[in-house]
C-alpha cells in the first residue's frame, strides 16, 4: 500500500509539472501569437504583401504655368526613370553573372546606351533584394526607346522603364525668380510660384499594384490593379510675356552697362487692379538648368574670398615669425639650425603671399567669361587659389541661393528719392500743406545740429520753390520742411495706411517686411530723414504697390501675380478679383501727384525724371538715389548706392507704373536721373505701343516735327544714346546686350522722317545683321509703312500727290526681294519718274534748224 501511494503521489507531481508546463508554454505560444499578429502584425502583413505584390508609382502630370495671354511658360514632358530589379536576376551564381555580363555589355549594354559605368551597376546590384535601383533619371523618348529595344533583344527581365515627367521652361530665364523651378529628383517645387502653388499644380500620384509569382516575376495583367493618377491644375498668370520680355531684355543691358554688383530689379504694376504685368531680377538663373550660375560678378565675389583667405595666411604666417622671433630673442634652447630653417620657410611664404594679393590685377566684369562660370572652372579656380572643398561648396551654395532669390519681393532697401511721393501725399492729404507753399533751398537743411545736403549743393542750392518745384528738383531741404510740417504722428500714419509697414501678401514665397519707425521712436532726425527716403527700408513690392494707390485715385490694391487656377481640360477652378484693401488719400490728393509726377518728366531742363521722356506720350516718374547706410567695406567706410526711377503713363490717367531698381552700378556720378531714368524711358517706348497706347501730338506739336539727321552714338552706353535719340524725336531698337554702341544704322549724317528708327548694335556678332526687302509697289503709303518698319526697316517717302487722291508707291529703292542691312533707309516714290528734258543736239525726229 506504501508503494501503491508513493506512486501515486509521483505520478500526481508529475502531472501537476506537466500541466504548469502545458499551461506556461501554452501562455508562451499565446503571448507571440499575440505579439506577431496583433502588435506586429501589421509589420508582418506588409512583408508578406511586399512579396506577394509589387507597387508602381504613377506620377501625376505637374500642371503647367501660363502667362496672361495662354502661352506656356512652364510645363511638364514625359520622361523614364531607367530602373534596375537587381532581385529579378537569377538566383544561380552562374546564371547571375552571365545576365550582368549582357547589362554591362560595353558595345550593346547600358554602358553604350546610358553612358553609366559597369561598377556601377554591379554596385548596384549588391542590393539583392531590391526592385529599385535607379541606373538613370529622367531620359527622353529616343533613350528609352533605345533602352526598350535591348530589354526585347535580349530577353532582359531586371530592368524596366517608369514613366515620369520632367519640367521644362520654353522661355528659358524669362521670368526666372517668379516662376522658380522642381527639384529634378522628386518634382517638387523649390522656388517661385512652383513652389508657393505646388499643392496645386501637383495633383495625386497613381499606382499600379500587381502579383508576383514564386520565381518574383509578374503574374499575367488580370492580376493588376490599376489606380489613375490625378493631373495637377494649372496657373494663369497676370505676367504678360511681351512685357516681361522687354522689361528684362532692358534690365539686362543696364546691368552689363552699369556693370551692376548687386543685381538690380524691375516689376511693371497695373496701378487700378494690383496685377504684376511683369516682375524681374536680374542676374538670375536658367530654370532648366538653375545650379548653373550666370552672375558674372559671382567669379570677382570668389576671387575676394580668394584674396581674403590669401591675406589670413600672410596674418598667421607674420603671427609666427614674431613668435619665433620672440622665442629666440627670449634665450631659450633650440636647435638654431632648425629655427632658421623655419623662420626662412615662414618668410617666404609670407612673401609670396604679399605678392600674391599686391601683384595680381583686379579682375572686372570685362575679364569674367560664361566659360569662368561654368561648375568645374569654378572649382579650379577656388582650388588653385586656396579655399578647400568644404569652403567653395559653401560659397556655391551661397551663390545659388543669391540668383535664386527674388529681390524683388525678399530685399528691402532705402527707397531714397521716389518715396518722396508718398511724403507729399500724406503731406497733403493732411492738410499739412497745400501746392501753395513755397521752400527755399540753400544747398543744405540743419537738423539736430547735421547738416544735410541737397544734390545741388553748389550755387546756393534750389532758391525759392513750389512744391511741385521741389518734387521736380527732387530736393531734400524742402522735403525735410514737408516732413516736419506733416509731423510723427501724420507721417506714421500714412505710412501704414499706405501699407508699407506689412506684408503685401502677394502670391509668392519669401516675402520679407521692410524696417522703418513707429511714432514712438521717431524723432526730428528720424522724421526729417524718413522724409527723403533714407534711415528705413521697404521692398520693391511694397513700395510700388504704395506708389499705385497714389496714382490710381487713393485705392491701396492688393497685387497678385496668379489671375485662374484652371484644371486639365482648362475648365477654371478659380479666379483672384482685384480687391480693394482701404482708400489710403482723396481722389484730389492723388490728381495732385499725378501731375508733379508729369513734372518730373515734361517740366523743362530741369526737370530731373526727362530722360524717360518719350514724344507723343504723358509720362510720369520720380527719381530715386540712395546711399547703402548699412554697407562697410573692410575698413570701415560706408560705400554703395541704389539708383531707382518710377515711371507711370498716361499720366494724367494712369493704368501702369514701372519702378527700376539698380543696386551697387559702377558709376562716376551716381544719379538716378542719368542712369536709371533711361532704363525706365526705354522700357515704356516698348511697352506702351505694344498695350495700345499711340502717341498723340497736338496740331503745333505736328507743324513742328521735321526730318532729323542722325547724330553719331558710337561709342556710348546703350540706354545713354538711346535717350538722346527719343528726345530727338526718333525711335531706337537696342540689337546685344553689350555694354556700348558698337554700330548704328542709319549712319552719322543721315536724315530720318520724325518717328523713324535707329539701330544700335552692342554684340559684333550681331551687328551685321541684314534682312530682305518687303515689295510695297502699288500699296497705299500707310501699308508700305507699316512692311517697312515690320520688316526691320526705316522708310523715306518722296514725291507728293494732288489733294484728294490717295497715296499710292509708284518705285521703291532698294527693289523688292533684295537685302539690306537691318535699319536702313528704304525709299518709296509716290510720283512716276519723268523722263530727261532733252537739249540742243539731241535726236528729235526734226531738223536742227
Amino acid at each position: 500500500m506504501a508503494n501503491f501511494s508513493k506512486n501515486n503521489v509521483m505520478k500526481m507531481k508529475i502531472g501537476i509539472v506537466a500541466i504548469v508546463l502545458s499551461v506556461v508554454c501554452a501562455i508562451i505560444l499565446v503571448g507571440r501569437l499575440f505579439y506577431l499578429q496583433i502588435i506586429e502584425g501589421d509589420k508582418y502583413k506588409q512583408m508578406a504583401l511586399n512579396q506577394q505584390l509589387k507597387d508602381t508609382i504613377i506620377e501625376p502630370h505637374r500642371g503647367s504655368i501660363y502667362d496672361t495671354n495662354m502661352k506656356t511658360l512652364a510645363t511638364s514632358k514625359t520622361v523614364w526613370d531607367v530602373v534596375f530589379e537587381p532581385a529579378n536576376l537569377s538566383s544561380s551564381e552562374e546564371k547571375r553573372e552571365k545576365e550582368l555580363q549582357v547589362l554591362c555589355d560595353p558595345e550593346h549594354g547600358l554602358p553604350a546606351i546610358l553612358g553609366v559605368s559597369e561598377e556601377t551597376i554591379r554596385e548596384k546590384a549588391e542590393n539583392r533584394t531590391s526592385y529599385w535601383q535607379v541606373l538613370q533619371y529622367k531620359v527622353e523618348k529616343e533613350k528609352a526607346d533605345e533602352v526598350e529595344a535591348f530589354i526585347k533583344e535580349y530577353g532582359v527581365n531586371c530592368i524596366t522603364l517608369s514613366q515620369g515627367t520632367k519640367r521644362v521652361y520654353p522661355f528659358d530665364d524669362l521670368a526666372a525668380s517668379v516662376l522658380g523651378f522642381v527639384n529634378a529628383y522628386d518634382n517638387r517645387g523649390a522656388y517661385g510660384l512652383e513652389s508657393y502653388y505646388n499643392k496645386v499644380l501637383t495633383g495625386s500620384e497613381g499606382r499600379i499594384v500587381s502579383a508576383k509569382n514564386g520565381q518574383n516575376g509578374e503574374m499575367p495583367f488580370q492580376y493588376e490593379k490599376l489606380y489613375e493618377s490625378q493631373d495637377g491644375n494649372s496657373l494663369v498668370l497676370t505676367i504678360d510675356e511681351v512685357v516681361q520680355h522687354f522689361v528684362e531684355k532692358h534690365l539686362e543691358i543696364a546691368v552689363n552697362e552699369h556693370e551692376v554688383k548687386e543685381r538690380a530689379t524691375a516689376i511693371v504694376m497695373d496701378v487700378d487692379t494690383g496685377e504684376i504685368l511683369a516682375m524681374a531680377s536680374k542676374p538670375d538663373f536658367d530654370p532648366n538648368n538653375p545650379r548653373q550660375l550666370t552672375d558674372k560678378q559671382a567669379v570677382i565675389r570668389l576671387e575676394k574670398e580668394i584674396a581674403k583667405k590669401r591675406t589670413s595666411s600672410t596674418v598667421q604666417a607674420n603671427t609666427q615669425t614674431d613668435e619665433n622671433a620672440q622665442t629666440a630673442n627670449s634665450g631659450e634652447v633650440i636647435n638654431q639650425g632648425t629655427q632658421g630653417e623655419n623662420t626662412e620657410q615662414v618668410q617666404q611664404t609670407v612673401q609670396q603671399g604679399t605678392t600674391a594679393t599686391t601683384e595680381q590685377k583686379e579682375l572686372t566684369v570685362a575679364d569674367v567669361t560664361d566659360e569662368d562660370l561654368l561648375y568645374d572652372n569654378l572649382r579650379a579656380r577656388a582650388l588653385n587659389g586656396g579655399l578647400t572643398e568644404d569652403e567653395f561648396d559653401e560659397w556655391l551654395l551661397d551663390e545659388q541661393n543669391r540668383q535664386w532669390r527674388n529681390k524683388v519681393i525678399s530685399d528691402p532697401y532705402e527707397p531714397g528719392s521716389v518715396f518722396k511721393l508718398i511724403t507729399v501725399s500724406a503731406a497733403l492729404d493732411s492738410g499739412s500743406v497745400t501746392m501753395d507753399n513755397t521752400y527755399y533751398c540753400i544747398g543744405y537743411k540743419e537738423v539736430a545740429g547735421n547738416k544735410i545736403h541737397c544734390w545741388k549743393r553748389t550755387n546756393g542750392g534750389h532758391g525759392s520753390q513750389t512744391l511741385a518745384d521741389a518734387i521736380k528738383h527732387s530736393c531734400n531741404p524742402a522735403m525735410i520742411e514737408v516732413g516736419q510740417q506733416t509731423g510723427v504722428e501724420n507721417f506714421t500714419t500714412y505710412f501704414d495706411r499706405f501699407g508699407l509697414g506689412d506684408l503685401t501678401g502677394i502670391d509668392l514665397p519669401g516675402e520679407a517686411t521692410g524696417i522703418h519707425y513707429t511714432a514712438d521712436n521717431m524723432g526730428i532726425a528720424e522724421l526729417s530723414s524718413s522724409a527723403f527716403g533714407q534711415t528705413f527700408k521697404v521692398t520693391t513690392i511694397q513700395l510700388i504697390t504704395g506708389l499705385s494707390a497714389a496714382l490710381n485715385g487713393g485705392n491701396l490694391m492688393q497685387p497678385y501675380i496668379v489671375r485662374q487656377v484652371i484644371d486639365s481640360d482648362h475648365n477654371i477652378v478659380e479666379t483672384t478679383e482685384p480687391t480693394v484693401k482701404r482708400q489710403v488719400i482723396s481722389e484730389e490728393t492723388s490728381e495732385k501727384i499725378c501731375y508733379m509726377g508729369e513734372q518730373v518728366v515734361a517740366g523743362g531742363s530741369d526737370a530731373t525724371g526727362r530722360n524717360a521722356a518719350i514724344p507723343g506720350y504723358r509720362i510720369g516718374g520720380k527719381t530715386g538715389t540712395s546711399e547703402k547706410l548699412d554697407n562697410f567695406d573692410e575698413n570701415g567706410v560706408q560705400y554703395g548706392n541704389v539708383l531707382s526711377f518710377l515711371g507711370f503713363a498716361p499720366a494724367d490717367d494712369p493704368k501702369i507704373a514701372i519702378l527700376v531698381a539698380l543696386d551697387e552700378p559702377v558709376v562716376g556720378d551716381a544719379q538716378s536721373s542719368t542712369i536709371a531714368a533711361p532704363v525706365v524711358g526705354a522700357m515704356l517706348e516698348d511697352i506702351l505701343p505694344y498695350l495700345g497706347y499711340e502717341p498723340s501730338f497736338t496740331d503745333e506739336e505736328k507743324a513742328e516735327q521735321e526730318d532729323v539727321t542722325v547724330q553719331t552714338y558710337l561709342g556710348e552706353k546703350p540706354h545713354e544714346a538711346q535717350s538722346r535719340i527719343r528726345n530727338a524725336g526718333l525711335k531706337t531698337e537696342i540689337i546685344g546686350q553689350g555694354t556700348s554702341v558698337l554700330k548704328q544704322i542709319p549712319e552719322p549724317g543721315k536724315t530720318l522722317p520724325y518717328g523713324g528708327t535707329v539701330i544700335l548694335y552692342t554684340d559684333q556678332s550681331e551687328a551685321d545683321s541684314i534682312g530682305t526687302v518687303p515689295d510695297v509697289v502699288g500699296r497705299s503709303v500707310s501699308d508700305a509703312n507699316q512692311m517697312i518698319t515690320n520688316a526691320g526697316f526705316n522708310i523715306n517717302i518722296v514725291g507728293e500727290v494732288p489733294e484728294g487722291q490717295e497715296e499710292i508707291v509708284i518705285t521703291q529703292d532698294p527693289p523688292a526681294g533684295s537685302t539690306a542691312e537691318t535699319g536702313s533707309i528704304i525709299t518709296v516714290s509716290l510720283e512716276e519718274e519723268q523722263p530727261a528734258e532733252q537739249t540742243s543736239g539731241e535726236t528729235t525726229g526734226e531738223p536742227v534748224s
